[in-house]
């Protein structure tokens, strides 16, 4: 039974009692009811699932993109007084890591959520353009997006859910999901645990497999690698860099060493505006000292015209 949401299913409603949980993996709405004698999201409160799977592209077709700009104009975005995006114009490319950096609370949640749908903003558009040309407005079906706080149907055991994500792809025949495990390194024990009881690092990897599964040709990954054991992380970090040749790939960080380790490209949020920085200074020996010196206030233009 599919249920239809009144408001559709690219709303900005926000969670509450006998409305929606609505999962930004692959974009997948989960229409529920919270059951009055219970507390929780449960088995018996799900009347339906309806889903949107980006792209709906085949195996083959995932390493089969042209070249593909993400181009963003007088993006703004305010709570009341509090402006935190202020007329932002920039251009992402196919082909790169972006690493977004920008102190805690100064908006680089807010500016994904804002080019995924999840938020509305006060003005502004996103294109996503192919060589050049037909550029459309980008939408939530063109994006993947990564939570720095993992939300998963955790009513579903961790096999289910991928597996679900597989069976409703065009070309489910194309994955394997023994295989999508050995990627992130879950045994079939944790496969069969309810995603209610994984760890934030095992609900991560799961978030990065819906990744891989959907093939949104955006990429937004907000703290990406958080609470991943070494091996983990350094396994995503390699599916991550064979994912940047057809992919516009932007994700937050606070390391600073992953920063210089996996980007191509390094882009400041401050002062409600994107910088990007010279990317010399990914190979500069005082790097960290640089990038900190930036991050503090009234030192921004200072430190990007003549450092470089």
């Amino acid at each position: 039974l599919l249920l239809e949401h009144p408001k559709g299913v690219n709303s900005n409603q926000e969670k509450e009692d006998n409305c929606i949980f609505c999962s930004p993996a692959c974009n997948i709405m989960f229409f529920c009811v919270k059951m009055k004698a219970e507390q929780t999201w449960g088995r018996l409160g799900i009347l339906g699932i309806a889903h949107v799977t980006p792209g709906r592209q085949s195996k083959k077709q995932i390493f089969e993109r042209n070249m593909m700009k993400l181009i963003i104009n007088n993006l703004r975005k305010s709570y009341g007084l509090n402006t935190v995006l202020d007329g932002i114009n920039f251009e992402f490319e196919s082909g790169k890591i972006y690493g977004l950096i920008g102190k805690n609370g100064v908006g680089k949640t807010t500016f994904f959520h804002c080019l995924n749908g999840m938020t509305q903003k006060n003005g502004g558009d996103a294109l996503l353009a192919i060589d050049d040309h037909c550029a459309r407005p980008l939408s939530p079906g063109n994006v993947g997006f990564i939570e720095s706080t993992p939300v998963l149907p955790e009513f579903l055991t961790g096999r289910e859910f991928i597996q679900f994500l597989i069976d409703i792809q065009e070309n489910p025949e194309t994955f394997s999901i023994d295989g999508l495990f050995e990627l992130v390194d879950l045994g079939r024990e944790d496969q069969e645990k309810l995603l209610k009881t994984y760890s934030h690092g095992m609900k991560n990897k799961i978030q990065f497999l819906t990744l891989f599964i959907c093939n949104s040709p955006v990429l937004f990954l907000d703290e990406p690698l958080t609470s991943l054991d070494v091996v983990a992380a350094s396994d995503i970090k390699k599916i991550i860099l064979k994912m940047k040749k057809d992919h516009i790939i932007i994700f937050s960080t606070h390391i600073l060493q992953l920063a210089a380790d996996l980007c191509d490209e390094l882009v400041v949020l401050h002062d409600k505006k994107l910088t990007l920085l010279d990317n010399n200074m990914l190979r500069d020996k005082n790097f960290e000292e640089k990038l900190i010196n930036l991050l503090k206030d009234g030192e921004h233009d200072e430190i990007c015209e003549n450092c470089f």
